[in-house]
């Protein structure tokens, strides 16, 4: 195996200090430089200050974030006007014209076809974190081998957020070399939409630390349950608000607590609930994602819960995973997978908040719930969510490609 490799890593942010991209990447990054890689990034924003965690012996290069210059943006409209690949697009589907996203992606996929074409032959295997307009660019630069990540709002096109369309998804798929995505349930979609084969996609799930600290949820009179996320439609946050306090009135001689780590109670849209009064909520705005574990480690903990209508594989149901935190969540994207081998309970994602409620109350009545749904979710994350395996399962791949 080549020991001069070279690989581009294309993120949003990271290594900017402070941005929740880290958590994500930055295992990775460590297992690319023992596999030999030289690592370069390539955030789309400005890094002002630069993570003291960033692995010795990565380089940085800002140049594509300093593109999307106003002068350069408009350049590029000109340029628009003669591609092929632009007309495909608005000929395929002309309403998509009259639409902001569209012009944003499509300014982006041609500022970063310019930039790209000088780095392709500096770099061995290009990779970009997050199946964005960025992946389009680079293969629209002819990058090649170039492997992705699909996520959750990056690959499902019927989510809100993309309006049914992720602009040059299909004109762009074959330029791909490996798309890697965090289930078989996102694998499955990708083959049925784009009608690609298996053989061109990876499954790689995100992985956390395991941790040390293993959190018992020791509570007689009283249940705690922790949610993590932004305030996005997506996280259906009032929902949990719903179902919790459903619950609580089942059971109001029981004291229920619900943490949300990541919005104020502004941002959820719960300013005046009327929660029972055997209920109470502590609503945190978004935090770094040491105080998310340091969290774990200083509270007890019954459930975390996840009631979103759309998921690729939540990042925070692991980390409380790692704890031997159980969970419960709306069965969607990749969380059947990893809560269908233990260590928590499913709900339909059109259940309602008196179902859900009703979930809880059965799940809760079994005797030893708690420790047998702890160390389930602890095992599953060690065995399938481990930060550090699946990290050197993605080194390996990206190596392998350079032989």
């Amino acid at each position: 195996m080549r020991k001069d490799k070279k690989i581009l890593v294309v993120t949003n942010s990271y290594p900017a200090l402070g941005t929740a991209e880290k958590g994500f990447l930055i295992e990775d990054l460590r297992a690319l430089l023992a596999s030999g890689f030289s690592v370069t990034l390539l955030p789309i924003r400005i890094c002002d200050k630069i993570d003291p965690d960033l692995p010795d012996g990565i380089d940085v290069d800002c140049n594509y974030a300093k593109s999307f210059s106003p002068g350069n943006i408009v350049g590029r409209f000109g340029d628009l006007l003669l591609d092929k690949l632009f007309w495909g697009e608005v000929l395929g589907r002309p309403k998509q014209a009259l639409l902001y996203r569209f012009w944003k992606e499509s300014i982006r996929i041609s500022v970063g076809r310019k930039v790209f074409r000088r780095y392709l032959e500096r770099f061995d295997v290009f990779y970009t974190h997050w199946f964005t307009a960025d992946t389009a660019a680079l293969a629209c630069a002819g990058a090649r081998p170039l492997i992705t990540r699909a996520h959750g709002y990056d690959l499902y096109e019927e989510i809100a957020v993309n309006s049914g369309h992720i602009p040059y998804r299909r004109q762009l798929m074959d330029r791909v070399d490996r798309i890697i995505v965090l289930s078989e349930a996102a694998k499955r979609y990708v083959i049925d939409r784009y009608g690609i084969s298996a053989e061109r996609i990876l499954r790689n799930s995100l992985g956390v630390s395991d941790q040390e600290h293993y959190n018992e949820g020791r509570l007689t009179e009283a249940i705690t349950f922790v949610s993590c996320s932004s305030s996005a439609p997506v996280k259906r946050l009032r929902l949990i608000a719903d179902a919790l306090a459903a619950f609580a009135r089942a059971r109001p001689n029981l004291k229920v607590t619900w943490h949300h780590l990541g919005a104020s109670e502004r941002q959820i849209g719960i300013e005046g609930f009327a929660a029972p009064a055997n209920m109470n909520i502590q609503a945190r705005p978004a935090m770094p994602r040491e105080q998310v574990l340091d969290f774990y480690t200083r509270n007890e903990v019954s459930f975390f819960i996840n009631l979103s209508s759309s998921e690729g594989m939540p990042f925070a149901m692991m980390e409380a995973m790692s704890f031997g935190v159980p969970v419960i969540a709306t069965a969607v994207g990749g969380v059947p997978e990893a809560v269908g081998k233990g260590g928590g309970v499913l709900v339909p994602v059109d259940a309602s908040a008196d179902a859900i409620a009703q979930t809880i109350n059965n799940t809760i009545r079994q005797p030893d719930w708690r420790a047998r749904l702890g160390a389930e979710a602890r095992l599953c994350q060690r065995a399938h969510y481990s930060a550090k395996k699946n990290s050197q399962a993605f080194a390996s791949f990206a190596a392998s490609l350079c032989e």
